[in-house]
């Protein structure tokens, strides 16, 4: 199944991220969880969507007066009364798409995620550069990344901006494409770190590339995007038939 805009009408009219992104987390975990080359790992998804929590405020309102901080307690025991907050607001969370594959023989140490991109990800310079760090610094302790972008309505390419992090300015790049998929294995030690970098376009009405699960230390194995991909689809109820002409 070619990958389909679902961030232009109208396949996201029909097939909205937020539940294929969620179906398409899971189906990578159950994937993974029966080609991993090492006995003892496992791949667990994390999912958090966070643009689309709202707090209602109203449940958070306080009474700044003492009388209503004291009335709050009971019993004899003498309270100091809690001054009013200073801030009260709605915070925005990014979106979490991830795959961790944690070796539970280790006392379930992260040795690599899969991040898939969302457009919250991707639609200001703080919540970009909240990525590209965490990938930076998943790179620097020995874990291994791979990064999803079927994003097309944030122009950002978040690859180059993981290898100005951590390569400097005249690190290899992509052209600057919206969507993409990249592998990232570190190996090596400490002071004499080498990145292998697998990273390839992801059109939109083409077949998603496979690249590397990036292991430090067991054989690569490939992770099949598109295979998964095509599952998420159908868990959702959809076959090609039902998409085609929608990409």
């Amino acid at each position: 199944m070619p990958l389909l805009d679902h961030f232009h009408s109208p396949t996201k009219d029909v097939a909205p991220w937020s539940s294929i992104g969620t179906f398409w987390i899971t189906s990578i975990v159950r994937s993974l969880n029966r080609t991993l080359p090492s006995d003892g790992l496992r791949a667990f998804a994390h999912v958090y969507l966070g643009h689309m929590v709202e707090a209602d405020i109203a449940e958070f309102e306080m009474d700044s007066s003492s009388e209503g901080w004291e009335n709050r307690f009971s019993g004899g025991l003498a309270t100091a009364v809690a001054p009013a907050p200073q801030l009260i607001f709605s915070p925005q969370y990014p979106d979490v798409f991830e795959v961790q594959i944690r070796d539970t023989k280790k006392g379930m140490t992260l040795v690599a995620v899969i991040e898939v991109v969302s457009p919250a990800n991707k639609d200001r310079q703080e919540t970009r550069r909240k990525l590209t760090r965490k990938c930076a610094g998943f790179l620097q302790i020995g874990v291994g990344v791979v990064l999803v972008d079927p994003v097309t309505n944030r122009s950002a390419n978040l690859h180059n901006l993981i290898i100005a992090e951590i390569g400097g300015k005249k690190s290899p790049r992509l052209p600057n494409t919206p969507t993409y998929v990249s592998s990232y294995r570190p190996i090596g030690v400490e002071d004499d770190p080498i990145l292998q970098v697998w990273c390839y376009e992801a059109c939109i009405g083409e077949l998603i590339p496979s690249v590397p699960l990036p292991l430090r230390r067991d054989p690569l194995t490939m992770i099949d995007f598109e295979g998964t991909y095509l599952e998420a689809l159908s868990d959702n109820g959809f076959t090609e038939a039902d998409l085609r002409g929608t990409g």
